[in-house]
């Protein structure tokens, strides 16, 4: 592994949270992009990773663990009158690992759908 790839793990420990089936496509995209525009500044690196990421969504491979979960999921927002598209979901939560997707999912259990959402919320707002 390369000092830029080893840089990137160790200042960036958020990555371990993305599913291996998404890691494939986003690493390719980053990997061919030089170190030091992914850590020239916070934007450089903001820019080149939303990109990638935006890639990584569209070719990652829905696993049947995805579907599972974004099944429940969707039903679970549906019944607090939100509408989320199972392909929609399964397109986001597949580039998350199942860490990741089990700790959306106990949020689902909360006691009221505010709580579910909060819940939900904080998971992503600590990456």
């Amino acid at each position: 592994m390369n000092s830029c790839s080893s840089s990137c793990q160790s200042q960036r420990p958020q990555l371990a949270d993305i599913s291996v089936e998404g890691a494939q496509p986003l690493a390719a995209c980053l990997g061919v992009m030089n170190c030091s525009d992914l850590f020239g500044n916070e934007e450089h690196w903001a820019a080149a990773y939303e990109g990638c990421w935006d890639h990584a969504k569209s070719t990652a491979e829905v696993t049947p663990s995805v579907r599972e979960f974004c099944e429940a999921y969707t039903l679970a927002l549906f019944d607090c009158h939100y509408w989320y598209a199972t392909e929609a979901c399964e397109r986001d939560f597949g580039m998350w690992s199942e860490s990741m997707r089990d700790r959306v999912a106990v949020c689902t259990m909360k006691p009221s759908c505010s709580q579910s959402q909060d819940c939900v919320s904080a998971i992503f707002e600590s990456r």
